[in-house]
This record gives C-alpha cells, sequence and structure tokens, in this order.
C-alpha cells in the first residue's frame, strides 16, 4: 500500500499551501427554455473558438462560442442516458464520444461501452463501434486506437474497416496512445512471472492471491512495431483510465481499489491518479486523489504546465487547479456553495450530475459543467 501513503502524504502538505478559493466567475444557462437538463461534459475543440457540451437523456449535443457561450450548432449524436465523454481530435476536425453510465464502474469486471465519432463541422458520425475497454485518437487522425477484447485494433476513420494490430492477453480496461504517436498503454491483469519477481521484491508473498486477482499492471507498447517495450515496475488498482502528458514523457494512471481489497487493507476505497515515466516504465512519486463520484475529468492546460480535476469533498464536487510536476494544489472551486438546491431552472443540485473541464485557449479560464449550468471561473494562479 506504498503507492496510496506516499500521495496521501504528498497532498496532505499540498492542500495546506493551497486551500484557497477564488470567487471571480460567470454562471451561465445556456438551455433555451423550456429545456433543463443535467450536462456531461464539455471541452474545448482544438484551433476554434468553439466548446463541444455533452447533455444527459438524449438531448442535443452543441457547439458552442468559447467567448460569449452562445449555441453555434446543434447535433443528434451520442444520444446515453447518462451522456457522453468528449475527446477532440489533435486538430479538432474529429470528436470522439464515449458512453457513459450513472453507475460509472464495478470492481468485479470490465467495463465494455459504445463510441461514436463525428465531425466536428458536420455533425456526420463517421463511426461507430457497439462494444469495446477503451478507445482514443492516433495523432494521425487517420486511425482510432481501440481495446478490444484482449486485442489492440486500429480503426480506419474513412470507412475503410479496422485491422488488428496486437493481442495483449488479460487485457482489461484502460487504452492510451502518446501525443507524439510513439507508445501505445494497456492495463492487463499480471502475468505470472512478473507477479513472482514483483511479490518477492516487495516482501509480499504472503498475499500472492490478493495482488492476483485484484491488482493490475500496466505495459507500454512500440506504436510501429507493436512489440513490448516495457511493463510499469509498479501494480495498481483496478485502472480506469490512462492518460499520456502532452510531451509524452509521462503516463498518467486512474485507479480505484476492489472493493474487497480496500475491506482487507483497512484503507478505505480512495481513488488516485499516479504517474510513471514513459520513457523508462519507473513508478513515479506523487500524483493527484479525486474521491470524485463518477470517473473524473482530468485535463491539462494547454501550456501543459497546470491539470484541472474533479474530486469531492464531504458532500459536493470540488474543482482543483493543480501543477502538474508538484502536484500542489493552486486553486479549489467549491461547487456546492456557488448553486441554489432543488430543481429551478438552471439550478439542479450539484450531486446529481458530472462536471467537465475544458480550459481556454490561453489557459486564463476554466469552463465546468456542474449540473444544467456552465460556470467560467477566472484561474486565480496569483495563488501560487
Amino acid at each position: 500500500m506504498k503507492i496510496m501513503t506516499g500521495i496521501i502524504a504528498l497532498f496532505s502538505a499540498s492542500f495546506a499551501l493551497g486551500q484557497m478559493t477564488n470567487l471571480d466567475f460567470e454562471k451561465i444557462d445556456i438551455s433555451p427554455d423550456p429545456l433543463n437538463f443535467l450536462h456531461a461534459d464539455i471541452d474545448k475543440i482544438p484551433g476554434q473558438k468553439l466548446l463541444a457540451l455533452s447533455p444527459t437523456q438524449s438531448f442535443p449535443f452543441y457547439l458552442i462560442d468559447s467567448e460569449t457561450l452562445e449555441i453555434k450548432q446543434t447535433y443528434d449524436v451520442g444520444n446515453w442516458y447518462a451522456g457522453a465523454r468528449i475527446e477532440p481530435s489533435v486538430s479538432g476536425k474529429y470528436i470522439l464520444l464515449q458512453q457513459l453510465f450513472y453507475l460509472d464502474y464495478s470492481p468485479n469486471k470490465d467495463r465494455e461501452v459504445k463510441y461514436e465519432v463525428i465531425e466536428t463541422a458536420t455533425g456526420k458520425t463517421v463511426l461507430r463501434i457497439d462494444k469495446a475497454h477503451a478507445a482514443s485518437f492516433h495523432p494521425n487522425e487517420e486511425n482510432l486506437i481501440v481495446l478490444r477484447g484482449d486485442d489492440v485494433y486500429a480503426y480506419s476513420l474513412d470507412g475503410k474497416g479496422d485491422r488488428k494490430l496486437f493481442p495483449v492477453p488479460g487485457a482489461t480496461n484502460c487504452a492510451a496512445i502518446s501525443p507524439d504517436g510513439t507508445k501505445i498503454a494497456i492495463s492487463h491483469m499480471p502475468e505470472a512471472g512478473f507477479l513472482d519477481d514483483y511479490l518477492t521484491k516487495k516482501k509480499q508473498r504472503k498475499n500472492f492471491k490478493l495482488y492476483k486477482k485484484y491488482r493490475q499492471c500496466i505495459s507500454v507498447y512500440d506504436a510501429k512495431t507493436f512489440e513490448k517495450i516495457y511493463t510499469v515496475d509498479e501494480m495498481y488498482d483496478i485502472p480506469y483510465f490512462l492518460k499520456f502528458s502532452p510531451e509524452s514523457d509521462v503516463l498518467l494512471c486512474y485507479s480505484v481499489p476492489h472493493i474487497k481489497l480496500s475491506e482487507k487493507s483497512g484503507m478505505g476505497n480512495s481513488h488516485y491518479i499516479s504517474k510513471t515515466d514513459a520513457r523508462t516504465g519507473q513508478y513515479m512519486p506523487g500524483g493527484f486523489v479525486s474521491n470524485s463520484t463518477h470517473e473524473p475529468d482530468f485535463e491539462f492546460s494547454h501550456s501543459g504546465k497546470y491539470v484541472a480535476l474533479v474530486t469531492l469533498n464531504s458532500k459536493y464536487p470540488e474543482v482543483w487547479i493543480c501543477e502538474f510536476e508538484t502536484s500542489k494544489i493552486i486553486a479549489r472551486f467549491e461547487v456546492a456553495s456557488r448553486l441554489l438546491e432543488g430543481f429551478k431552472k438552471g439550478n439542479f443540485s450539484a450531486d446529481v450530475g458530472r462536471t467537465g473541464l475544458a480550459f481556454s485557449e490561453d489557459d486564463s479560464i476554466l469552463y465546468f459543467t456542474a449540473g444544467s449550468i456552465i460556470f467560467k471561473w477566472n484561474i486565480p494562479y496569483e495563488n501560487q
């Protein structure tokens, strides 16, 4: 349990330095009357003054002006009851929609969801995948990298079908391709040889059954030859997303302990985002904690210096701005204290929906969703 001890210690220190809040914000309800619905996610479209906004319960998908927040386009896509996670392609030509659920994950089985790729300019659907563990745009914008079953595929975005790239025996929930297009990271169950060596080194042989059943590994593959480069030198609680840093040098993993492992260790159910050196496969100190009810949104600033993430205080969501390198919290926004409780127009209770995050092009503003509201927060970098 060394991983969690280090991360919690780090956040105890940084939280004391960064527990200031800021009131310089606007609250916008863009939904035309009489609509009144929850937003699932928001993201900036690269190279354009547009934000993409996905709703819940089959309401229209919006493209909105990032300065005025006026609706520019309305698309009938990604019509899933709990909404969709948004990922734009590198130039903003395409948008990937990932099906979400109100109960976001089960610690007892792998997740398989639906995906849809649309053209940003037209809303035309160019690709649908009915069942996959993970999907992410290749930076060449020609393919979608997809983990399906125990195999990694490349799905063409121009209608040419898919091709199997390489197998990953025991693959689980997560796949990610680095922004430079050189590496593909996959989560998987531990191989026998790795598990034996790891437990011997950590002096945890007595916990062999627990680690085999409830902990997982991450391996990184060459995106051209498909040969394994390394398996990270640490084991993880159940991974639910992998993400490379903008410079492709750090690999992040959001992990949730299996309920039975939490019960046995007495650690509770803390969720964390850990860092690994993507060049060497060595686990790095520091990281981020997020106890969000749903799988949290986690976004890099355009400069790559900061990250925004969603977490949970005792009851309601909070949005944090952190330095990526040090994990220091520099600003917090307590979402619940800015909302009227109940179901007035534009003021849904903060704990019934997801919070999506998006930095403005110059990183001065963070847009985020809360119920049916969009917040436009001027980030107080002076708090550093």
